[in-house]
């Protein structure tokens, strides 16, 4: 190779260079943040110090060297637990100075440490790769007194009638022993509430004794009354104490109690009696729930009816059945419609059936009697005829005349 062609070589690579070093600075430099403000105080005069879990309002003002395709504005905290927030995008144009304003939450939980050097990271970037960004150191400390529902785990549905069941876990973030620690629960809709008691959270964990832990694990059971009606309910979590509060929501759907308990019949519906006679119908209740229960029955109908329950009230375990006769009868002859409901602790009707009675007639007990009596009677009177028969051939026979022979005197 020639030396001119390798000057115009080496030229050509020093060119291109160049041109690659100004592409790389121009995607690097979007422009400049002139102003950064926490919760309106410009951050060179406040001494940058924030509480653990508070959420500060970011406006940072900016201008940009030349026009940007969809910018936006991130701000990022540091470190374990860090966050971030961010603007929408928007066209950012040269010559103007742009104000955007961000939300930003503070880490909540700093682990052992009390109080914990970061740093807050304040980043203008385009869609072409460009971007400018601060960085602005900041001290981070635990609140005095701090609760926080850390965790919370529920089943999604429970039945009516029987128990939700929640785990919680609450742990101290303050920076002072959390003295006496409760857990309300509460679905206001339905006006239950319950309490559970989590004794004292210390503010930071100790691995060798249990009664000195900054968080617990507590379980809490809330009883749904059967009544309840369908539908989705919100549960509402507190945790507090004389000088913390902290609260969540969750979600559960109540399904109705009829799933856990069940009324068939297991007698015909339809019975002919006679007038007096008594009929016996029968039904089978079901307790498909997990736990004992308790149930009434009821029996309705015509007042010329007479209704009479064997076991007007039942207890059956979990998982089986029982059945309950209903005794009908009546003095009147009709068509009798009845009907026998089944009535759960909590008073919530968990089925019911209907029974018909007709009645017409005498009642087979009668008949039966009648009929004896009517035999007893014929017998009688046959007897009767025959000894009034023979009493009167023996009255109408004549008796035998016999000769008599006298003296004759001549």
């Amino acid at each position: 190779m020639s030396q001119k062609n390798l000057l115009v070589l080496l030229v050509a690579l020093f060119a291109i260079a160049m041109t690659v070093q100004s592409v790389s600075a121009q995607t690097r430099n979007l422009g400049q943040i002139t102003v950064v403000e926490v919760n309106g105080i410009p951050v060179e005069e406040l001494d940058f110090g924030q509480f653990a879990g508070e959420t500060i309002e970011l406006r940072i003002g900016f201008n940009v060297e030349s026009q940007a395709p969809d910018v936006k504005v991130i701000a990022r905290i540091s470190g374990s637990g860090g966050s971030e927030s961010e603007s929408e995008r928007f066209e950012a144009f040269p010559n103007r100075t742009y104000s955007r304003i961000v939300d930003l939450k503070i880490p909540s939980d700093l682990g052992e440490d009390l109080q914990e050097p970061r740093t807050l990271y304040v980043r203008i970037e385009s869609e072409d790769g460009r971007y400018t960004e601060k960085a602005i150191p900041l001290e981070i400390q635990r609140r005095s007194y701090n609760i926080e529902i850390l965790n919370v785990e529920m089943q999604s549905e429970v039945k009516a009638g029987g128990t939700l069941e929640i785990e919680t876990v609450l742990k101290n973030i303050g920076y002072i022993k959390a003295d006496d620690v409760f857990l309300r629960v509460r679905i206001p809709e339905l006006g239950l509430e319950t309490k559970t008691f989590f004794q004292d959270l210390y503010p930071n964990d100790n691995d060798y004794d249990e009664d000195r832990r900054d968080s617990k694990i507590g379980r809490t059971y809330l009883k749904i009354p059967s009544n309840v009606a369908p539908g989705l309910y919100t549960v509402q979590l507190e945790a507090f104490n004389g000088d913390s509060f902290a609260q969540l929501e969750r979600r559960v759907l109540v399904v109705g109690a009829g799933r856990d308990s069940a009324v068939f019949p297991s007698s015909s519906a339809e019975q002919d009696l006679g007038v007096g006679e008594r009929g016996e119908y029968k039904i089978t209740i079901v307790n498909r729930g997990d736990s004992i229960s308790a149930f009434q029955v009821i029996a309705e109908g015509p007042s010329s009816l007479n209704l009479e329950v064997s076991e007007p009230f039942v207890v059956i375990p979990a998982g089986l059945s029982k059945t309950v006769s209903v005794y009908a009868s009546s003095d009147r002859e009709n068509d009798y419609t009845f009907n026998v409901k089944v009535i759960s602790e909590d008073g919530a009707e968990i089925g019911s059936q209907s029974f018909k009675a007709i009645v017409e007639g005498e009642s087979k007990d009668q008949s039966s009697g009648q009929n004896t009596t009517v035999l007893l009677t014929v017998i009688l009177a046959i007897v009767f005829i025959v000894l009034l028969v023979v009493l009167i051939v023996l009255l109408t026979r004549k008796p035998e005349t016999k000769e008599e022979f006298g003296e004759s005197y001549y």
